[in-house]
């Protein structure tokens, strides 16, 4: 199993997901904490917006001295806008130059679950695990017209260098 630290992980999504942003004129960014992502969400009041988030890890195995780590890594994909007489036209429906937000996640999740980095130690082709799709909300509860794609990525941790304790 690879060893990838978080940075890394955000960082090779990043890289790949920029070229389908591009193509489909999305603004693109990563979020540093969940409330970054509402924020970001709002700040463009129209237009499409793709958001990596970090939402860390559990522990692989059930031992302390686990091998590595179960990471968590969202994008939320928003759809903004702005006023309209039919804000939930985008989510069915193609709009001028843009495929519908039901479309465009689909074709996001398709995108994550097809990157495969190769193991190695093994050769082994490793990619991330759909973990669900969920509708992105205020903190009142009010929905957006944005959804959470999560995914998960099982990576090792790097050779530790031992060191004594100082005492």
């Amino acid at each position: 199993m690879n060893a990838y630290s978080p940075a890394q992980l955000l960082s090779l999504y990043d890289a790949d997901l920029k070229v389908w942003a591009s193509a489909n004129k999305a603004a693109m960014s990563i979020a540093k904490d969940p409330w970054n992502v509402l924020e970001l969400l709002c700040a463009t009041p129209v237009g499409l917006k793709l958001i990596l988030h970090w939402a860390g890890d559990d522990n692989l195995g059930d031992q302390e001295e686990a091998f590595g780590s179960n990471n968590k890594i969202e994008m939320t994909l928003g759809y903004n806008m702005g006023l309209t007489a039919h804000p939930d036209q985008a989510l069915l429906t193609a709009q001028p130059n843009r495929p519908a937000l039901l479309t465009l996640i689909n074709t996001v999740r398709e995108r994550v679950l097809s990157l495969c980095v190769t193991d190695a130690e093994t050769d082994v082709e490793l990619s991330a695990r759909y973990a669900g799709c969920e509708t992105v909300t205020t903190p009142e509860g009010v929905p957006l017209a944005a959804y959470k794609l999560k995914f998960e990525f099982d990576a090792a941790f790097p050779d530790y260098d031992m060191r004594a304790a100082v005492v």
